[in-house]
């Protein structure tokens, strides 16, 4: 039977070996989890056991199955209220959230302006809310890249987001989940207008 603790490790081995493609060792998870060393064993060897992960410590396609990860997209070139409720919202309904941030040649194609914040920049600013387990930069390319790279359970949308075409022919409706998190109206694109009227 899996337990919280079990899950913990499987949540930080999935972002770490799967996401990040870092190597982990078992100091490092008695770490994460806040635990003794001998601890951190006994769930690494009950998962090993059971066949949740590998000796590797990559999760087995039934580890993989007790976690439930949500991807989510965006520009998150000004954080605002509306951007962290939605965030919360998302996290609320997984284990794992995980959140592609727009590169910036991106937000001029489809934004047609720069944005005010280099993309590492906001994927850091993103990375340190609470409710974002995981940030990475989308691609360039091709959008569905990120989404196969996280493999996701499920994909949130905000309010007003809309799939890119090409994306859309790619993810199964059942996939999506939208997110009807609304706070006043606020929108980055007014905010800048705001601070434009404002001469700042």
């Amino acid at each position: 039977m899996i337990l919280p603790k079990h899950k913990k490790v499987l949540k930080y081995l999935y972002i770490t070996t799967h996401i990040k493609k870092e190597e982990v060792k078992k100091n490092d998870i008695a770490e994460y989890i806040e635990e003794p060393l001998s601890t951190a064993e006994e769930i690494i060897d009950f998962l090993i056991k059971e066949k949740y992960i590998t000796n590797r410590f990559n999760l087995t396609n039934k580890g993989r199955k007790q976690i439930k990860v949500g991807l989510i997209g965006g520009v998150f070139d000004i954080v605002h209220i509306g951007h962290i409720a939605t965030l919360k919202e998302a996290r609320s309904k997984v284990d794992v959230l995980a959140v592609v941030i727009a590169r910036d040649k991106t937000v001029e194609k489809f934004k047609n302006r720069k944005p005010v914040i280099e993309e590492k920049d906001r994927k850091e600013i993103i990375q340190s809310i609470r409710y974002v387990d995981i940030a990475i930069l989308g691609s360039e390319e091709d959008f569905i890249k990120p989404v196969e790279k996280i493999n996701p359970d499920i994909i949130f949308l905000g309010y007003d987001q809309i799939l890119p075409p090409n994306l859309a022919k790619k993810i199964p409706p059942e996939m999506i989940c939208r997110l009807n998190v609304r706070i006043n109206d606020i929108k980055t694109t007014a905010i800048i207008q705001r601070i434009k009227e404002a001469g700042l």
